[in-house]
């Protein structure tokens, strides 16, 4: 009941919740560069019917996902420099748990994935919510964090500067068809 997720607080039930299962979490994860972050985490969980004879195989369904998760994300993770996972951190998260989304061919804006199967009691994520990704070193986190204002900065400033060109270009034109008419004018 707690997180990140431990066995010294368990709830004991005699009743499964077989559709719909919300189970949160905190993973700590380590960057290819040494650098220390936690995930929070919410899966949607499901137990499907075609394997109800394997529902009640594991004591305890929620360590097993939250085990099995954190050693994925981990992995992961380490491929990873800090500034790469923070930058895209949802899709990567979601893609090691979710697999790729794959394109409905008869429906090319439709996608879908196929979540997280767990062959020993009939489980599968069948969504996952990224709901922060925070770095722990603080000093890290500001590089970052001032780093991508500068990149926006110089994104504005970059289009700032091409709104001024096609104006002056735009200004220009017509001042040298100003130009030609007058010449056209004199030259009759």
């Amino acid at each position: 009941t707690s997180k990140p997720k431990s066995t010294d607080k368990l709830m004991c039930t005699v009743y499964l919740r077989t559709q719909n299962n919300k189970v949160s979490d905190i993973v700590e994860v380590e960057t290819s560069d040494h650098v220390r972050c936690e995930i929070k985490l919410s899966f949607a969980v499901n137990f499907e019917n075609e394997h109800k004879d394997l529902w009640f195989s594991c004591e305890n369904y929620v360590k097993l996902l939250c085990d099995h998760v954190r050693s994925i994300l981990k992995g992961e993770v380490k491929k990873q420099n800090v500034e790469d996972f923070y930058k895209n951190a949802t899709p990567l998260i979601r893609d090691s748990i979710l697999g790729a989304k794959k394109a409905d061919p008869a429906n090319p804006a439709k996608s879908s994935r196929t979540g997280m199967f767990f062959s020993e009691n009939g489980m599968r994520v069948t969504d996952v919510e990224v709901l922060a990704v925070e770095i722990k070193d603080q000093g890290i986190a500001t590089l970052l964090i001032d780093s991508q204002r500068k990149v926006v900065q110089t994104n504005i400033d970059m289009a700032t500067r091409q709104r001024e060109l096609v104006v002056v270009q735009q200004v220009e034109d017509i001042e040298q068809k100003k130009m030609r008419a007058k010449a056209e004018t004199e030259a009759t």
